[in-house]
């Protein structure tokens, strides 16, 4: 059976100093949007595709962090609370019992 042969949309094009760019606009992780610049449609449907793809890697990253990266911002957050021997105990706790192990 034949593979099924991927449709390249249509995108804007812009001059930029006398070349003619093709160009499309995504949104980050952080809601911003970027500019994305390509010579060709096709080359440009790949740097869209990727670029969604870390987005979506980056979004999800941030929904469900490691163990480490809670422990570090649960850290950050008891730094007010405790003295600065007791935070150091933890710190020390957290990395030599909890993310080495890990």
């Amino acid at each position: 059976m034949a593979k099924k042969k991927a449709q390249i949309p249509k995108y804007g094009t812009i001059t930029l100093k006398g070349i003619q760019y093709y160009r499309t606009r995504i949104t980050d992780a952080d809601g911003k949007e970027l500019s994305l610049y390509a010579a060709t449609c096709e080359e440009l449907y790949e740097k869209q595709l990727e670029a969604r793809k870390q987005v979506e890697e980056i979004i999800f990253h941030r929904q469900h962090p490691t163990v480490a990266e809670y422990g570090e911002k649960w850290l950050l957050m008891q730094s007010t609370k405790v003295s600065a021997s007791t935070l150091r105990g933890y710190t020390r706790d957290m990395t030599n019992y909890i993310i080495k192990l890990l």
